[in-house]
């Protein structure tokens, strides 16, 4: 779960439903997961809707509301927060890599595969 730097929720390592259900909700639109969301159905009504991933961030980064992203995204931005939702299953997001045919990007892709292995592990 995505929240501003400056919410007052930022300041925790994880957050429960229960903690969520009076949080406003920036909803993702074509997010595979953002039907996931019925797991706080008493939620405030979405109060804004974002068509892409950095239109999301922006959202919340601007203090708008909360959202749910992949955990990779709070990675690339030192104004939000993405806490651990626990007591829930948020899902995961799968993605695919396709290359040329030529023996330079095909040791690019074993490298990534083997990066993204490493990384599950961790």
């Amino acid at each position: 779960m995505a929240v501003a730097r400056h919410h007052p929720l930022a300041a925790s390592e994880e957050v429960r439903i229960e903690d969520l259900r009076t949080q406003p909700l920036i909803h993702r639109s074509y997010c595979p997961n953002a039907d996931r969301m019925e797991l706080v159905p008493s939620m405030v009504a979405s109060v804004a809707h974002a068509t892409n991933d950095q239109q999301l961030l922006d959202l919340i980064a601007a203090g708008l509301g909360v959202a749910l992203v992949p955990v990779s995204h709070g990675e690339t931005r030192d104004d939000i927060v993405v806490l651990s939702l626990i007591g829930a299953d948020a899902g995961a997001r799968r993605t695919g890599l396709s290359h040329r045919k030529t023996a330079r990007a095909t040791e690019l892709a074993k490298l990534l595969t083997k990066q993204k292995r490493y990384a599950h592990e961790l």
